[in-house]
């Protein structure tokens, strides 16, 4: 993160103008925020029960409150937050960033619930969990280099369109697993690579779409932010669905073993919720984008208010 908001800084001398001063204090208070609440929703109650849970996401709360104020200051007296308000106020980036985190938290989520239901339910080592996702990743990778073309085919709404597509692969995947044991059903690569290319059609135009709104002397904050989202919603979404995987698989009779494609089902019904608000913001953006650029903020000088 502070290397981009330095790449931020450069950018902004390099078109003209003084670098911005970077905000230190800022980075520690987000990172230690962060931390706060992502440890304890990783851990859970086993890291000494609940009451420590609840302090750890209490003072991660009161952190990113002192962490806002910060970022509306730093940016009053003109040095570059890691958070810049103004840039937050582009309903493309606000959007963009819960499309990151939306999408992430499934996605994380999904490759850990895979892996422990290949494991646990078709009998394969984690190898060979690796190998089952083969078709799922070379979808990804085959699609992503298409995808200049296919937006040229689909424009804006390729994400919305991806989205959607995704949510109907997932609810599928919760019909053809659930109930299976033993040898994976026929239809479960098929699937896969279907997934595996709506994925990379919902995420691929995500960050050229914000950037392109974004304004010059932001632009190495923004992609830093981006990339702290990925990671904190990799992390979330294997603290928070996994749990959801496991606890469905747990309340399955028969225990969690014979439980793992219920609770998978479960989880990934849930994955669908979210890649439905990812369409539903998705299409938010492609109808800005139809009326003309966002209004682009602009580099805050020294005691604006803005």
């Amino acid at each position: 993160m502070l290397i981009s908001t330095r790449v931020g800084a450069a950018a902004q001398a390099a078109v003209g103008g003084d670098p911005l001063a970077l905000d230190l204090r800022g980075a520690a208070l987000l990172g230690a925020g962060l931390l706060l609440v992502v440890v304890p929703l990783t851990l859970g109650t086993g890291a000494g029960g609940l009451v420590p849970v609840l302090a750890m996401l209490a003072a991660g709360r009161a952190v990113l409150a002192v962490f806002a104020r910060s970022q509306r200051a730093a940016e009053r007296r003109s040095a570059l937050p890691v958070v810049p308000p103004s840039v937050l106020r582009t309903p493309a980036v606000r959007h963009g960033m819960i499309m990151t985190l939306l999408f992430f938290t499934g996605y994380g989520a999904f490759l850990y619930e895979f892996s422990a239901l290949s494991q646990g339910t078709f009998g394969v080592d984690a190898w060979g969990a690796v190998v089952m996702l083969l078709g799922f990743g070379a979808a990804f990778v085959v699609t992503a280099l298409a995808l200049p073309a296919v937006e040229r085919r689909t424009g804006r709404w390729t994400m919305t369109g991806a989205a959607i597509g995704q949510t109907a692969v997932l609810l599928r995947l919760a019909v053809t697993v659930n109930g299976t044991h033993g040898a994976p059903p026929p239809a479960l690569q098929p699937l896969l690579i279907l997934l595996g290319v709506s994925q990379a059609l919902m995420y691929g135009p995500v960050l050229r779409t914000v950037l392109s709104r974004t304004p010059t002397w932001a632009a190495g904050v923004a992609g830093g932010l981006f990339t702290t989202l990925q990671q904190l919603g990799l992390g979330l979404g294997v603290a928070l669905l996994g749990g959801v995987f496991h606890a469905a698989a747990s309340a399955t009779t028969g225990g969690p073993a014979a439980g793992l494609p219920h609770g998978f089902a479960v989880a990934v019904t849930v994955q669908a919720v979210l890649a439905l608000a990812f369409a539903f913001l998705a299409t938010r953006v492609a109808r800005a984008g139809a009326g003309g650029p966002d209004m682009i903020p602009t580099r805050p000088e020294p005691g604006s208010t803005a």
